[in-house]
């Protein structure tokens, strides 16, 4: 049995704090340089985890189905429950309910109900099928190559053109090239751990000022400027990250237990750090002092970590855990 890499699941934990500090804000900047990489390194992620499968579609997609659509579904039809009970009780129209019904069938990338982030669990569920089809059909490495840069660049044009597709098909036509790489840099895992620190510093310097220099980022919306100062940026930025928690792995304390912890269980915060930030963004202190408000902040983001930990006990202990798609 394979041994589970630590490092993947801080890489991951790291990503996901990242993640929630996006949605709370802490000013234009930081979510420039957070929305310029971390989709992209969870999809990467996945990628570096990726494993041959020599079985039939159907039970790919009986398996891959449970994992990714059964959170998105459930988790959806939660969240359109509490959208439909604020319609009736008069908290919001009830046009706003049919409209997030429809976004949750369809165009799932904008105007979900409550917690918009779940249109990632679509989004890697056509990665994964894409990047398997490939592997099972197309033998050619050549030609594999080939087909994937092609879907790379119609996902680019479509994202230029402002065409959405549904079930976020059209992210994935971008996120399958990230997919692919890692799953190619897999193989050169050694060679990636022993490239010198003051590489990894010229690396990282790169990485942030393509993010920088290139338009704002956001794969859920389909906005990516310039290709080749968002591939480059997010990548770099990526690996630096990944050296990081290569580093943090060999530590054994709190601290990095609760990183790794979080990128154990990061569906539970992927789906549901958006409903519990919810109610405790009312917390955020509003105030001429930028000390004071991004103490506030902070504080959010730390009980918002306390929560969803709390909720994935709560969840794995009850037979609530069927929403995450399997026991565990």
């Amino acid at each position: 049995m394979n041994e589970r890499k630590v490092e993947l699941d801080i890489l991951k934990g790291i990503g996901i704090i990242f993640m929630i500090m996006g949605h709370i804000e802490y000013g234009d900047i930081f979510n420039k340089l957070i929305y310029g990489f971390h989709m992209v390194l969870f999809i990467c992620v996945s990628g570096f985890l990726y494993k041959d499968y020599n079985g039939s579609v159907k039970s790919w997609l009986r398996k891959k189905g449970r994992s990714l659509l059964v959170p998105y579904l459930t988790f959806g039809a939660l969240f359109l429950a509490i959208s439909l009970t604020q319609g009736v009780l008069g908290m919001e129209p009830l046009e706003d309910f049919k409209s997030h019904f429809i976004n949750f069938l369809w165009i799932n990338t904008d105007g979900l109900a409550v917690a918009g982030a779940i249109w990632y669990l679509t989004a890697i569920f056509i990665i994964e099928f894409l990047f398997f089809s490939l592997n099972k059909k197309v033998k050619n490495r050549v030609i594999k190559v080939g087909v994937i840069l092609v879907i790379f660049i119609l996902g680019i044009i479509l994202g230029n053109f402002g065409i959405r597709l549904p079930w976020a098909i059209d992210v994935s036509f971008v996120g399958l090239f990230f997919y692919s790489i890692s799953v190619y840099l897999k193989k050169y895992e050694r060679n990636l751990k022993n490239i010198k620190t003051y590489d990894i510093s010229i690396l990282l310097v790169l990485g942030v000022c393509c993010i920088l220099f290139n338009d704002d980022v956001n794969l859920r919306m389909g906005n990516y400027g310039n290709p080749f100062l968002f591939v480059t940026g997010s990548l770099l930025t990526v690996f630096v990250i990944y050296r990081l928690a290569l580093k943090i792995s060999k530590y054994k304390n709190i601290f990095v237990n609760e990183i790794s912890y979080i990128g154990k269980k990061s569906l539970v915060y992927l789906c549901l750090n958006e409903f519990v930030l919810f109610f405790l963004k009312r917390l955020i202190i509003n105030t001429s002092s930028e000390f004071i408000e991004l103490i506030s902040r902070i504080v959010v983001l730390l009980i918002t970590l306390l929560v969803l930990h709390i909720i994935d006990i709560i969840l794995k202990k009850t037979p609530f855990r069927i929403m995450l798609g399997k026991v565990y």
